[in-house]
């Protein structure tokens, strides 16, 4: 199976979690069904026993489905054990969501903490807070490098390009880049402006574990996850399909992702696609 993996016209990194996943499989006393019966139940019985999470169960089944593909062999079964899977996930989510939803402080209140920062002069905190709150972006995201010259933007880097009296918002390393590309966005408010140019040139981040240096930054501990959870139940709230879209946009993630895993309301269906 190992070499089947190692022909497939994937990226080395897919390459390596297959590879990964197979040992994990194989350390459970799998046995992969690589001949003609599916052994669907045998499969939904043993991950059922020996994985917890649903999500470590897909992504098995994902890669039992990929080989037996390769090997040109019948998958209808294990697909509709999938499905099934994948329903059992949103539902579970829907909950974990519905809960999240009492805990969160508003985006009002968020908005009120950010402007904290902004007069700390906590210049760190305000950059990595709005960016997170006004595009919807990543950890990755935010690790950016402040900088006055065009000839000091790089294509393998994240950057905020400081131009008179606006910032350019360059993204070229983020988690769904192959998909997406280089994304740039500009950045005209005046009190963002300032902190970036206050902050002056060099990494907002320090150190080599950035987890490290966000947690320092977060206003009441509230991660990426959480403010994008946070400002897509405000859009959501006020039906604002637009501001959703344009968040998917920024963030680079498909509306259905958005609808399945970060609105809180999730009971409620106005989430569309423009």
């Amino acid at each position: 199976m190992n070499e089947l993996i190692e022909k497939m016209d994937i990226s080395n990194k897919s390459k390596d979690v297959y590879l990964s996943l197979l040992r994990r499989l194989k350390g459970n006393n799998f046995k992969l069904p690589i001949k003609n019966p599916q052994k669907h139940i045998y499969v939904e019985e043993f991950f059922t026993e020996n994985f917890e999470k649903i999500s470590t169960r897909l992504d098995m089944l994902n890669l039992v489905i990929v080989l037996r593909k390769a090997l040109n062999l019948k998958n209808e079964k294990l697909i509709d054990y999938r499905n099934q899977l994948v329903k059992q996930r949103l539902e579970r989510n829907i909950d974990t969501m519905n809960e999240k939803k009492k805990t969160l402080i508003t985006l009002e209140e968020f908005n009120k903490k950010l402007d904290e920062l902004h007069n700390q002069k906590n210049y760190k905190g305000f950059i990595v807070n709005y960016l997170w709150s006004r595009y919807g972006v990543r950890n990755k995201d935010v690790d950016v490098n402040i900088v006055r010259r065009k000839q000091d933007i790089k294509t393998e880097t994240n950057y905020l390009y400081l131009v008179k009296n606006r910032v350019e918002y360059i993204r070229n390393d983020y988690k769904t880049f192959s998909t997406y590309g280089r994304k740039t966005c500009i950045i005209t408010d005046e009190i963002f402006v300032s902190n970036v140019r206050s902050h002056g040139v060099g990494k907002v981040l320090e150190g080599k574990q950035i987890g490290n240096a966000l947690r320092k930054l977060t206003i009441d501990g509230y991660g990426e996850a959480d403010i994008f959870k946070m400002v897509i139940s405000e859009c959501v709230e006020n039906k604002d399909t637009e501001r959703i879209n344009e968040l998917s946009d920024t963030r680079g993630t498909n509306i259905n992702t958005i609808r399945c895993f970060y609105n809180l309301n999730a009971e409620r269906d106005v989430i569309r696609e423009i």
